[in-house]
């Protein structure tokens, strides 16, 4: 038997946390012996599409997203199951139109369909409400779900059973690299006496990023010598920038887009904030606490995210809260052990190594199904 075909479902391999997730196992499972595929909901190129291609896996491309064909989708996704025999299961990461590739996945005859909730909520407004009503199906239409924490899992399994699987990353690659970080700073001008505020996801409106925007408002009317840096991209990068500059904040604030190296970015900050108003598990508190940053969390985010004593939760509807606890904490912010935080993230659950063991095991318990 050759090796085992894993087919990934995703909307695309975008830079953010769940396709860093994705991409964070495939770079630390046995490749020898399990390969992952994948499909995209898009006819563009993805961030990590290279990436993919270099580890040997293959891109499929079912542009849905594209015109949101529904019934031309599905008609697609049917003959591309027609075609391709060989995959025996699929792990699906798309929590909003995932239900309709798994169930069409059961009518052709796929062994294991997994399910894998990485968000805790559909999302807010009328888009969210929609959003929810697909989701519903979903628990129903997958034989083993996972799950990145309780509260995710709850929120699309309901009462049936799940596996909680971490987040896990490549802990020792975020350890604290002065040089790297001061390289990042000449780079964007800030001076190495400065305070950097970092936050790393996309540009949307759950990462909620404009509260941050206000927050950092607040900080900088009692503290000019602060540099607010933002590492990601997004449907609302447009909006913050104009939204910055009403602000008055344009020369305080970088906007970085989306990086390889986000660990060096990391170096550079001094406390990572992360207002989110929904997450699941968030891979970027766990890539903070590794390079032994402070982190500052909304309190909606699951407390299982915690591997170091560095993680404070705090109200996201409060900007006055937020910024309060940051100028009264200037100063223990630099003095951190850094390279300590990192020692005891190594030994979480949360090393990539352990998790991409885990994963392959599962996968290995239906070995039988792969056929």
């Amino acid at each position: 038997m050759g090796k085992m075909r894993i087919l990934q479902i995703v909307p695309d391999m975008r830079s953010g946390g769940v396709e860093n997730f994705i991409m964070n196992v495939y770079r630390n499972i046995d490749r020898s012996k399990i390969q992952f595929d994948f499909i995209e909901h898009y006819s563009g190129e993805s961030f990590f599409d290279k990436d993919i291609e270099e580890l040997g896996g293959k891109i499929y491309r079912l542009p849905f997203r594209d015109d949101n064909n529904l019934i031309k989708f599905i008609k697609q996704l049917d003959q591309f199951y027609k075609d391709h025999k060989e995959y025996k299961v699929v792990h699906c990461h798309w929590n909003g139109m995932g239900f309709v590739h798994l169930l069409v996945a059961k009518k052709n005859g796929i062994s294991v369909r997994i399910g894998h909730s990485h968000n805790s909520t559909a999302g807010v407004g009328k888009k969210g409400a929609i959003k929810k009503l697909f989701i519903f199906p979903y628990k129903y239409v997958c034989n083993i779900r996972f799950a990145c924490s309780n509260e995710a899992g709850k929120f699309l399994y309901g009462k049936k059973n799940f596996e909680f699987i971490p987040n896990g990353i490549d802990i020792e690659r975020f350890q604290h690299c002065s040089a790297k970080g001061l390289e990042i700073r000449k780079e964007y001008q800030i001076s190495e006496k400065a305070l950097v505020i970092g936050n790393v996801g996309r540009l949307n409106v759950q990462k909620n990023q404009k509260f941050l925007i206000d927050v950092f408002k607040k900080v900088h009317q009692i503290n000019k010598d602060v540099v607010l840096l933002i590492i990601g991209t997004g449907e609302l990068h447009d909006d913050l920038i104009n939204y910055v500059e009403a602000k008055q904040l344009k020369d305080s604030v970088v906007f970085a887009g989306a990086h390889s190296n986000v660990e060096d970015y990391y170096s550079a900050m001094d406390v990572f904030c992360l207002p989110s108003l929904f997450e699941g598990l968030p891979l970027t508190a766990v890539e903070s606490q590794a390079s032994g940053l402070m982190t500052l969390l909304a309190d909606n985010i699951s407390k299982q995210v915690e591997v170091t004593d560095n993680v404070v939760y705090l109200d996201n509807k409060d900007s006055d809260v937020w910024a309060s606890y940051i100028v009264s904490h200037i100063d223990s912010f630099k003095k951190l052990d850094r390279f300590q935080a990192n020692r005891k993230a190594i030994e979480s659950i949360y090393n990539i190594k352990i998790v991409a063991e885990r994963i392959a095991d599962f996968y290995e318990k239906y070995k039988g199904l792969f056929s």
